[in-house]
């Protein structure tokens, strides 16, 4: 793993699947962040290093073989980042209360890039709108509870507790009412179904 200097906390490991156009790349980043978007979101670094990889075309079954060498993924690149189902401690790691806790309202969303579909919970302010949730600094944004559609397979969802958005890549996104939330779009997500629909 990446060596940390003395005094910097960490680093923490959080397994993920990321989502490119055409790649699943499933493996560990790590950090010295507790929260996986803290960790994304790091400004400092282009590319995201992911230990223990392996790299699936999308839409394909998931490749056992993990590679032995570190993979580097650009940021730039990537339309969504799950937190990896089994990773433990992700969903809990991620709602670790900061120093300064400020009280948000769930709200079921819809998000579309050009190659994914995402149904879920995004957290915003209260008094906020998925407008300025969206206009935040950050560069990926979290919503969680979610299912996962391939465009192009849209019958075979899948779900993760936890997906970070790139907001670059996202074209369509809005509010769900109360007679369209997650899940109910075809069907309930397929049981054992692979990341990346395959």
């Amino acid at each position: 793993m990446r060596p940390y200097a003395p005094g910097i906390p960490g680093p923490y490991n959080h397994g993920v699947e990321i989502y490119t156009d055409g790649l699943f790349v499933s493996g560990t980043l790590s950090g010295p962040f507790k929260r996986l978007t803290d960790l994304i979101n790091r400004r400092d670094e282009e590319y995201m290093l992911v230990y223990e990889a392996s790299i699936t075309p999308v839409g394909q079954a998931a490749n056992p073989r993990r590679l032995a060498t570190p993979v580097l993924v650009g940021r730039s690149h990537v339309h969504i980042v799950a937190g990896s189902p089994g990773a433990g401690a992700q969903p809990q790691a991620e709602a670790v209360p900061r120093e300064f806790h400020v009280p948000k309202t769930p709200v079921p969303c819809f998000a579309l890039t050009d190659t994914f579909s995402v149904y879920g919970t995004a957290h915003l302010l209260q008094g906020s709108t998925l407008d300025s949730f969206l206009r935040v600094g950050d560069i990926f944004v979290p919503v969680t509870g979610t299912t996962i559609y391939l465009n192009s397979m849209p019958g075979t969802p899948w779900q993760r507790q936890l997906v970070v958005l790139n907001k670059a890549m996202v074209q369509v996104m809005y509010v769900l009412d109360a007679e369209h939330q997650p899940g109910t779009h075809g069907g309930a997500p397929a049981q054992g179904q692979e990341p990346g629909g395959g």
